[in-house]
């Protein structure tokens, strides 16, 4: 056996020690992923990534700082999308209100089975 290790040439070594790198980053990209996992929270998605781009938005629907670097929904948030949504509120006033985007209305409204209104009615 040990013929054969010091038989071998620069080249086969630089082989070797190649694949040993790449075999200790696949390992070390596991322990990260596994040290770096969220935890498991009550939520079923974000309301928007934490560095999300509000550009775009319509009507001055602008996202506070503190809401939009969460993106979570708190069950305060919830009840309130259900409160507003009963009373028909449209998705982008319920946004404006809850500081999130129309479309982030829609989607967590989705999820819990609230219907919402896609426009305010013409009587506001």
């Amino acid at each position: 056996m040990t013929d054969a290790l010091s038989a071998m040439e620069y080249s086969h070594w630089m082989m070797v020690a190649g694949a040993c790198l790449v075999l200790l980053g696949f390992i070390g990209l596991g322990f990260s992923r596994y040290m770096n996992r969220e935890p498991a929270e009550d939520n079923l998605h974000p309301a928007a990534p934490p560095n999300s781009s509000v550009a775009g938005t319509a009507e001055g629907e602008e996202m506070s700082a503190d809401h939009s670097s969460s993106g979570l929904w708190k069950p305060a948030d919830d009840d309130q999308l259900r409160e507003m949504a009963a009373f028909g509120r449209s998705s982008s006033e319920i946004g404006r209100l809850l500081h999130r985007s129309p479309s982030a209305v829609r989607k967590r409204a989705s999820l819990l089975g609230i219907a919402v209104q896609l426009v305010e009615p013409k009587g506001k």
